[in-house]
């Protein structure tokens, strides 16, 4: 089957800082990218991608407040395999890499850039396709993300980093995620897909077990069109996506967290390149277009999404499924 163009999630929202919540990447940011990829039995998928995500804007409510004074970066790097045990079940393991870096400064003080890196939690899914035919497919999935990145990172004082700048949440979260597809639509180019994610956050230990940190529950929908063009041997897939995503408010040792939670709209464009039905190359966007805040947060200003990928067949050929 034709590598489609991977739709990107992206990122669950976070607590702490001088504003409280910065939008970014809870623990990992591993729902930018949920792996919903149908492939055949014995077939391995490798992937290598990298998450960028700039964080400059300070909202409350629905208004954009004119300040400077916090910004944050939060990078992965995003290392994942996927097999397929039949045409309809897979396994994918993903194992992301982050680096995050706030820095914030007002007009009667600067603060030194706060910074933590490492192995961030892994997530592991199992895919089922429902329904793989020659214009539809369907797909669903379940995911474990464990606690094997680091949530005790310190600060130069030795003072514990907020919950939103450690490379782990230390909690064990489930997601599940589905995968809907009408190809070669109108003159046969296009793809509408439409994919829904939820995040099910676990407690987290925190500040040596005398704290507990639970961010808040995800759901997330994205739909859009693709258009695949044939070069040569090769497919060149612009995409357009709309991103919906809502956040439930944080719960430290059980009470609600001000400044947490909200809602995002945006926009995801992209483009994709593959090379011989093996090679993948993407990038893509992520421009937000509408917010709201519950209180007052840091959030993204854009994002973007780069990805190389490889598949390993195990036949030659691959043939769609009748069912």
């Amino acid at each position: 089957m034709k590598k489609r163009l991977l739709i990107i999630l992206w990122f669950s929202s976070i607590p702490f800082g001088v504003y409280s919540q910065a939008c970014c990447s809870s623990g990992t940011p591993l729902s930018a990218q949920l792996g919903l990829e149908v492939i055949a039995k014995g077939d391995l998928l490798f992937t290598v991608a990298y998450d960028y995500n700039y964080l400059n804007d300070i909202v409350k409510g629905t208004e954009e407040l004119n300040s400077d004074e916090r910004s944050r970066l939060s990078q992965t790097i995003i290392s994942r395999v996927q097999y397929g045990l039949s045409d309809r079940l897979s396994f994918v393991l993903s194992l992301p890499y982050v680096f995050r870096s706030e820095n914030t400064e007002t007009e009667i003080s600067s603060f030194s850039e706060l910074s933590s890196f490492g192995i961030g939690d892994i997530l592991f899914q199992t895919n089922y396709t429902v329904v793989n035919r020659k214009q539809q497919v369907l797909m669903l999935s379940a995911g474990l993300k464990m606690p094997t990145g680091s949530n005790s990172k310190e600060n130069d004082f030795g003072l514990p980093l907020p919950p939103d700048l450690q490379p782990g949440t230390g909690s064990w979260d489930g997601i599940i995620s589905g995968l809907y597809e009408i190809n070669n639509i109108w003159n046969g180019n296009f793809h509408f897909n439409l994919n829904a994610n939820a995040r099910f956050n676990g407690n987290g230990s925190y500040l040596n077990g005398k704290q507990t940190y639970k961010f808040g529950n995800a759901f997330s929908v994205i739909m859009g069109l693709s258009y695949e063009m044939l070069v040569k041997k090769s497919f060149l897939t612009p995409a357009i996506n709309i991103s919906y995503r809502r956040t439930l408010l944080d719960l430290t040792n059980d009470a609600l967290t001000p400044n947490t939670g909200g809602d995002w709209l945006s926009v995801v464009p992209g483009i994709s390149y593959t090379l011989y039905e093996r090679f993948m190359f993407l990038i893509s966007a992520s421009i937000p277009v509408f917010r709201y805040m519950e209180g007052t947060q840091l959030t993204s200003t854009y994002s973007m999404f780069f990805q190389i990928q490889y598949t390993l067949k195990a036949q030659k050929n691959e043939v769609l499924l009748p069912y």
